[in-house]
């Protein structure tokens, strides 16, 4: 599911994966960052657990996804000189947090038998797709952020373009995955949406995840025109690490 999300400038959008530090004053931290949307049944706290840092924040306007994960972008305040006494032990520290975006986490498909990439729409403004890697709450997920026509008929799909021989991608290290748009209907007018969807259990030696698409103003990365005349359209290759499943 898409959530609409507005920014001054798109170009902006590609720095938020990484969760980068707005401002340090003594002991409050002013950022922002997308992160994960989780509930401690324990201590009944709704949480966002941020990516690339995992720093677990709760605050007013969280969501309680009691059986379910969400994905969010959030501003954020951490004033690590009040905290709740259990702070340490939950993990779970207080911020003020403001101007949250949610979204749901879609599932990745196969490709239909009729489906053609180039009668695909061309997404109008892309900033770099990344990667949030599995953990024992979370799946690997792949999150970006475009720029659609304002149609409520659109769609955005992350397809795997050629399914694997095996469920352990066996002699494999890339896999190519196609973004596909369908704008429903040409406005004068554009969004920006938050995408994530749940990839795979890759293996290790999967290191590469090849994505194509048809799309213009980028932001945060170079694509290269794709080589494959019968897709055309761009491609870009995002380097991974994936970890082999540890049997228990």
């Amino acid at each position: 599911m898409k959530q609409s999300f507005s920014l001054s400038a798109f170009a902006i959008v590609a720095l938020l994966s990484f969760n980068s530090c707005l401002g340090d004053k003594g002991n409050i931290t002013i950022s922002y960052g997308t992160g994960t949307i989780l509930f401690d049944s324990l201590n009944n706290i709704p949480y966002i657990r941020l990516d690339d840092i995992g720093l677990c924040l709760t605050g007013d306007g969280v969501p309680t996804l009691s059986d379910s994960i969400a994905r969010a972008m959030t501003n954020y305040t951490v004033d690590w000189d009040n905290q709740p006494a259990n702070s340490q032990t939950t993990g779970i520290f207080e911020a003020t947090l403001s101007n949250i975006s949610t979204w749901d986490i879609d599932t990745i498909s196969s490709i239909p038998t009729d489906f053609s990439f180039i009668e695909t729409d061309t997404i109008q403004g892309i900033a770099r797709p990344f990667i949030t890697y599995k953990t024992p709450l979370l799946p690997n997920m792949l999150t970006m952020n475009v720029r659609l026509f304002a149609s409520s008929t659109s769609s955005v799909k992350l397809m795997q373009k050629n399914a694997p021989a095996d469920p352990y991608y066996t002699g494999q290290s890339i896999d190519t995955l196609i973004i596909s748009y369908t704008t429903g209907e040409i406005t004068n007018k554009t969004n920006d949406y938050w995408y994530t969807f749940e990839l795979p259990d890759y293996p290790s030696s999967i290191t590469r995840i090849v994505l194509m698409f048809k799309g213009i103003n980028v932001s945060g990365f170079t694509p290269v025109p794709n080589r494959d005349e019968l897709f055309g359209g761009y491609t870009y290759t995002l380097s991974t690490s994936f970890k082999d499943e540890i049997p228990e």
